[in-house]
């Protein structure tokens, strides 16, 4: 099932999009009557289903097969504005209220209602939506027979099968529509276009998929879907933009346990994980503050790989969303419905500062989105894209641009240059209005406050934990020691090493943890006192 953005519809368009499909599974057998605008008895469409139709069952309150009588009504939900408990409450309070007026002030006869809504239904046990929606049809029953929502999950089912009703509304475009549509309106080659896109992600996906750990001794490369850590991050509490600062207060206004929000935001607003901050929770401009081997690169190419997959490969997204610290509720297969799907550009800016200062000397731009065109994708995929494709690619779609490693650029006149490109980047995509999510990362030595002028929340990533410490030794060990004896061996003796506080203590970073590991696989004791080795 596909995931669609109903949000970005509005009211009467979500409306417009219901009524829509309606008409292609109800017209045509039985007397469907469609409202429009104004004053219409809490009725967005009526239907007479005659007993003859193939899916009939007999109202309850009838003794004889008799044509049952529909009422449909919709109701839009910004859940940006409200958040997921937010319109989950206000659905509940529609429901009550739309029933009250169609048994009582209307009387509009009614077997069967359908309240049809944009918000996805949870399935917490008593406080989710779907049991209570269950409790106010168990209230009504005596009014009208059978009440059901159908949500946001049942609205994609309802679209996967009706491609009409779906491309009508550039909402709903489905990733493979966006692929096979992303370049129709540029001025040559659209297939071809479409071709170097598909091909740049799935060279992403293939790339970006192993974790390159060579720093810490480890040879070869690991898969991101076995090894990777949703470390958790702290926020900057000392640096919140103004933008920002009415969300993240939202954040623990009320006791988290007692709303349906509780599945969703992290209790310990110390310790989110790098899933919340960068997919569930995420916000326009994003920077990651750690030391070296904390892994903010390894979490920024986990970040572009997953939104890759989930434009080329659903299924190994899926496979990549299981390493991620969900909350309840939210299953490695749903989340994809949880956050936006982006188009990603991972720039490590060492290599862009090299690459620009190499370009110095040759005509024409050399900002970003050159870069992008010529370097990220040009020479991976054998294409001649132009900045312009680029932009192009801003305009219709939503854009990830992930800035990695700025410490890594120590000269002062390549970082004002790196910024200046940065801005005209950002001013580019603002008059293609684009959706631009942007992601920084830095080492806070060596950094001055260059990001700060772009206005990120600001986030450091902790220590590992010993929850997160034992995750990445198991899952490092299954890779690397395939024997099960030799594995043992390998537990044992990080066991032993980590009863020394001061071994602890030091395994505290995924590059401290490699360098142990790589260790214990040689088949040597970790030293509990030569610790200069981490």
């Amino acid at each position: 099932m596909s995931k669609y953005q109903f949000y970005k519809m509005g009211g009467d368009t979500f409306e417009h999009m219901a009524q829509a499909l309606l008409e292609t599974r109800r017209r045509g057998f039985g007397n469907l009557i469609q409202f429009g605008t104004g004053p219409d008895g809490s009725r967005e469409a009526t239907w007479t289903q005659p007993p003859d139709h193939p899916d009939y069952s007999r109202p309850a309150t009838a003794t004889s097969n008799v044509a049952k009588k529909w009422v449909f009504q919709v109701k839009f939900h910004d859940i940006g504005q409200r958040g997921w408990r937010g319109a989950g409450e206000a659905l509940i309070g529609d429901l009550k209220n739309e029933l009250e007026k169609v048994t009582t002030k209307h009387a509009v006869p009614c077997d069967h209602y359908v309240l049809i809504t944009n918000v996805p239904l949870s399935g917490a046990r008593w406080i989710g939506t779907r049991d209570q929606i269950t409790k106010v049809a168990e209230d009504w029953k005596h009014k009208i027979p059978h009440i059901e929502v159908w949500d946001a999950v049942d609205l994609s089912r309802m679209l996967d099968n009706n491609a009409d009703v779906r491309t009508g509304y550039e909402e709903l475009i489905l990733p493979g529509d966006v692929l096979a549509t992303i370049y129709r309106q540029v001025q040559f080659q659209a297939d071809r276009r479409e071709h170097t896109f598909r091909g740049y992600l799935r060279y992403l996906v293939d790339y970006e998929s192993k974790a390159r750990a060579d720093e810490a001794g480890d040879e070869d490369q690991l898969p991101l879907s076995k090894i990777f850590v949703d470390q958790t991050l702290r926020l900057d509490r000392e640096r919140i933009p103004e933008c920002y600062s009415d969300a993240i207060a939202s954040w623990s206004l009320e006791p988290l346990s007692e709303s349906e929000a509780a599945p969703v935001v992290p209790t310990d607003l110390d310790s989110f994980p790098s899933s919340f901050v960068l997919l569930l929770g995420a916000h326009d401009k994003v920077m990651l503050l750690a030391g070296p081997g904390y892994g903010k690169s390894t979490i920024t190419q986990f970040l572009a790989l997953y939104h890759a997959s989930r434009l080329v490969r659903p299924h190994y997204a899926i496979q990549l969303a299981t390493r991620l610290k969900l909350p309840q509720g939210i299953s490695p297969e749903r989340l994809d419905s949880f956050c936006q799907m982006r188009f990603p550009f991972r720039v490590e800016l060492r290599r862009y500062a090299k690459w620009r200062k190499g370009a110095l000397n040759e005509s024409g731009p050399k900002g970003l989105a050159t870069y992008i065109a010529r370097e990220l994708i040009g020479k991976n995929v054998e294409s001649r894209l132009s900045e312009d494709d680029i932009f192009q690619l801003a305009n219709r779609n939503p854009i990830l641009l992930i800035l990695d490693g700025l410490d890594e650029v120590p000269n002062k006149e390549s970082r004002d240059e790196i910024l200046k490109d940065c801005d005209a980047f950002i001013y580019r995509c603002s008059g293609e209005e684009a959706d631009l999510q942007i992601v920084m990362s830095s080492r806070p030595q060596g950094y001055n406050g260059e990001f700060d002028r772009f206005e990120p929340l600001r986030w450091r990533i902790n220590d590992l934990n010993e929850s997160d410490f034992t995750e990445y030794c198991g899952a490092w060990l299954n890779e690397r020691i395939r024997g099960a004896e030799d594995r043992a061996e390998a537990e044992e003796r990080i066991k032993r090493g980590m009863q020394s506080e001061a071994v602890k203590r030091l395994a505290t970073t995924l590059l401290q943890a490699t360098v142990m590991l790589t260790i214990v696989r040689r088949k040597s004791d970790i030293p509990e006192e030569r610790h200069k080795l981490f």
